[in-house]
């Protein structure tokens, strides 16, 4: 069933920065931390309430001294106070920052087009504290650590479109998430599943998207002690958010609900821990929160209302 969002409830104003909503990152049920990227400086804020009545704090800044835009900034689960930025030039950098200094760790260079997300491994070993997998438009998707300065394995997505002959075409991959040993990715218009033991494919959907896909976020609910439900929210640029029960593979049965954002989306994810509530950011600098239980937008923030 499709439901669209309703535009109409309450938005909140007088923030002190317009642009905060280029980069979200999840920090803590009904908190977040946000963060300002452009291409001199990236602003680390402090987290703040969902109200967002308190005001933005800059703990430390980070100067960019090279030529290249900063794009993304992935904080890592494992060690506070470790993050990884990707610019412009397609290149991984992995910081760490120590008494509010910050320090290079290492810079990955393999990706040939514009590195689209990247999600650290969710195992907790120190072996894997610092290993993370990047998605590109190249059509790869690699896996880090930073006690190798090269890739570790690398996953190529390609498609096969047969006309009078074979032609091999890259496929863009947009998004990834991990969750046990299956890893999610968004290719072009579709979802795929991995298995990172394999490293092959088990389980893809091409009807669930008609533009790009550009996140996919895992949920894992624990019902008891021995029983786990599997869930998988994917959203894309045609303004689709689309609720799977991954439990058996990308199933037409598997979705268990469809959102219509009517706007092309930079950002999604859980909010609870029970999925009574997602949210969601779009281009056109909107943020919401949205109830499944209503499917009436729970909270909204306009960017463009901020003078």
């Amino acid at each position: 069933m499709m439901y669209d969002v309703n535009t109409d409830s309450n938005t909140t104003s007088d923030h002190d920065k317009k642009d905060m909503l280029s980069n979200i990152n999840k920090y803590n049920k009904f908190e977040y931390i946000l963060i300002d990227v452009n291409k001199s400086n990236t602003y680390f804020y402090n987290s703040i309430a969902m109200n967002f009545e308190e005001k933005y704090k800059i703990s430390s800044t980070f100067k960019n001294d090279s030529n290249s835009s900063l794009l993304l900034i992935r904080h890592n689960p494992h060690i506070k106070n470790d993050f990884v930025i990707v610019d412009s030039s397609f290149k991984i950098h992995y910081f760490s920052m120590k008494q509010n200094e910050i320090y290079k760790i290492i810079t990955f260079a393999e990706h040939r087009q514009r590195v689209n997300d990247i999600c650290f491994l969710k195992r907790s070993e120190d072996i894997f504290k610092t290993a993370f997998f990047s998605a590109s438009s190249d059509g790869t998707i690699k896996l880090w650590n930073t006690n190798s300065n090269t890739s570790i394995n690398t996953i190529r997505s390609k498609k096969y479109i047969i006309i009078t002959y074979i032609v091999n075409e890259i496929k863009e991959v947009f998004s990834l998430d991990i969750m046990d040993d299956i890893l999610a990715i968004g290719c072009d218009f579709n979802v795929n599943l991995y298995n990172l033991k394999t490293m092959k494919s088990v389980s893809s959907c091409d009807f669930a998207h008609s533009n790009f896909v550009t996140n996919v976020k895992f949920k894992q609910i624990n019902k008891n002690k021995q029983d786990t439900d599997h869930y998988l929210l994917t959203g894309g640029e045609d303004g689709i958010i689309n609720l799977f029960h991954v439990q058996n593979g990308l199933e037409e049965e598997s979705v268990v609900n469809t959102i219509n954002a009517n706007q092309s989306l930079n950002n999604i994810g859980f909010v609870d821990d029970n999925i009574k509530f997602i949210d969601y950011c779009t281009c056109v600098q909107t943020f919401n929160i949205f109830s499944m239980d209503t499917y009436l937008n729970y909270f909204e923030f306009d960017a463009k209302s901020v003078s």
